[in-house]
């Protein structure tokens, strides 16, 4: 029985992370290592990762120098010592039969990357549903980065839903100039060297829904990094002739625009801005359909604001 290493970036989560550890000790598959990187002080999230430490020895607690969750990843990564690995954000928890699900099916399947379907909640619960018994399975690059770039299927953009083979993956970095999607960027360097990847549509993974998480905090200056993501990703994948995915990216890189100058204030003169504003000009007409109701107002709003329509 190969051993599973999960990794959890811990910072600012003190209420929530012994919910997430719990949910690790309760696992049917016991053959497990959990590697906990607090990326740098400012609560008693450190302390309770060592208290769980000092009581199962399969947990293992760092404090390195603040970097970001990208170099928590990365320093945890350097460090593991499963022949698979998970990651877990430190909010967040797991079905008891995550781990041994994944890679059951994984091991069945012949596969490198076993994924699941994910609950986002904004309460503690337990249980899942069950549409399908047997797992969709995606073969090649073209295939698994379709999967993880398109919602009807279970892959997606984040890092966390997913087992990884260590031979095959565990090489690759996260960029940590990127605070926000940079889950992204990893999966898509992880989908380009997968062979064969499988996911259920069992909700064992609980997604724990904050406002006051990185990725929905005001700014008081526009960052275009999070949306500048989803432009990389599109010039990346033209190769592929997926006007799905060209779409889809699109979709992402528009909305991310329209959210960055919302929270972040719609200031004439930045000519950074500028230029998101007049892509998203130019793509809104292909995405238009794509967009609910709600959506279509912010862009026709921000488009108007900037004397786009």
């Amino acid at each position: 029985m190969d051993k599973i290493s999960i990794i959890i970036p811990v910072y600012h989560v003190q209420e929530y992370i012994g919910r997430c550890l719990e949910s690790i000790l309760l696992q049917t598959y016991s053959n497990f290592e959990v590697l906990c990187v607090e990326d740098g002080p400012g609560d008693k999230s450190g302390e309770i990762c060592e208290r769980y430490a000092r009581q199962d020895n399969r947990i293992r607690v760092f404090h390195p120098e603040r970097g970001g969750v990208g170099h928590a990843r990365n320093y945890a990564l350097s460090r593991m010592e499963g022949e698979w690995f998970a990651f877990l954000d430190g909010d967040d928890w797991i079905e008891p039969e995550y781990l041994e699900i994944l890679y059951r099916n994984a091991r069945e399947k012949n596969c490198e990357i076993s994924a699941c379907a994910f609950q986002r909640n904004d309460t503690y619960c337990l249980g899942h549903e069950t549409i399908k018994e047997e797992p969709e399975i995606y073969s090649g690059g073209r295939e698994c980065i379709h999967a993880y770039i398109c919602p009807e299927h279970s892959l997606y953009g984040m890092v966390w839903n997913k087992l990884y083979r260590r031979d095959v993956f565990g090489d690759i970095r996260f960029d940590t100039k990127i605070r926000v999607n940079e889950d992204c960027l990893y999966t898509q360097q992880v989908m380009e060297r997968c062979s064969r990847a499988c996911v259920t549509d069992m909700q064992l993974y609980h997604w724990f829904y904050r406002k006051d998480s990185a990725c929905h905090s005001r700014k008081t200056e526009p960052d275009f990094t999070p949306a500048e993501v989803f432009l990389t990703l599109y010039e990346k994948n033209r190769k592929w002739e997926d006007a799905e995915a060209d779409r889809r990216l699109k979709r992402n890189y528009v909305l991310y625009v329209v959210k960055i100058l919302m929270y972040g204030g719609c200031k004439r003169g930045n000519r950074e801005a500028e230029e998101a504003v007049k892509r998203s000009r130019e793509w809104f007409p292909e995405i238009r359909e794509t967009l609910n109701r709600k959506e279509k107002c912010k862009v026709l709003a921000v488009l108007k604001f900037w004397g786009l329509l």
